[in-house]
């Protein structure tokens, strides 16, 4: 029996529709979908736009990095050719009621990325990134925002440790099932979390049985491709 039916579910990048554009999180919000993950990089006019990648190839078929082209630049090559690229103030705006996770991806996108932030401390955001400075400074520069677990924090977790920060901060555990090989999310990972009040959303779940095995472990929340797999859980 699953023991939280009502999980959240994340679309990751916007995903099914083309990631990371207007017409994606639209079409996952008039879907009943509320909460949004997304990633950020800073172009080279220090716009921060939404995007993974640091280069453009993958998803426009041209071969330039996001750093070397000013948002004007960017904009002449859409995403999938229709979509415009949208800037983190863009989004935050449109979805003033949403639950967002931002990825910053990158060292150079740190304050510009803080500094739009700023002007959303009323917003539900949960902030993080692979690198555990960039993290932590995040932390202690918008501390009224939710924090995503440092790489180093979901190690010690894995171990059965609660982090220092999780009485003082409103920690996430955004995290993958298994990196390197390695079960991340296993019983003892949940109940430490659960122990110490850390909300634990799994990345990325496409598959309604692998879905159904996390919720039973009682996870809080799926970051998924495709919601219409999901929700189907629900139903």
């Amino acid at each position: 029996m699953i023991k939280n039916s009502n999980f959240t579910i994340w679309t990751h990048r916007g995903r099914p529709e083309p990631e990371h554009c207007e017409r994606a999180f639209d079409i996952a919000w008039m879907s009943g979908i509320t909460n949004f993950e997304i990633d950020i990089r800073k172009t080279k006019d220090d716009y921060v736009v939404l995007t993974h990648d640091a280069d453009i190839k993958r998803i426009s078929g041209v071969d330039f990095q996001i750093a070397d082209l000013t948002l004007s630049e960017l904009q002449e090559h859409p995403i999938d050719g229709l979509h415009p690229w949208v800037t983190l103030d863009q989004f935050l705006s449109n979805y003033p009621k949403a639950k967002i996770s931002i990825d910053f991806k990158s060292d150079d996108v740190l304050y510009p990325g803080i500094e739009v932030l700023r002007n959303y401390p009323n917003l539900d955001i949960v902030n993080g990134s692979f690198s555990r400075s960039r993290t932590l400074t995040i932390r202690k520069e918008l501390p009224y925002f939710r924090s995503a677990l440092t790489p180093s924090e979901v190690i010690q977790v894995m171990s059965g440790v609660a982090p220092r920060d999780a009485k003082s901060h409103k920690l996430n555990a955004m995290v993958p099932r298994s990196q390197y090989g390695i079960e991340v999310v296993t019983p003892r990972f949940v109940r430490t979390c659960i122990r110490a009040g850390i909300e634990i959303h799994v990345w990325v779940v496409n598959d309604s049985f692998e879905a159904t095995r996390l919720l039973e472990l009682g996870v809080h929340g799926l970051v998924t491709d495709d919601f219409r797999v999901i929700s189907s859980i629900k139903n």
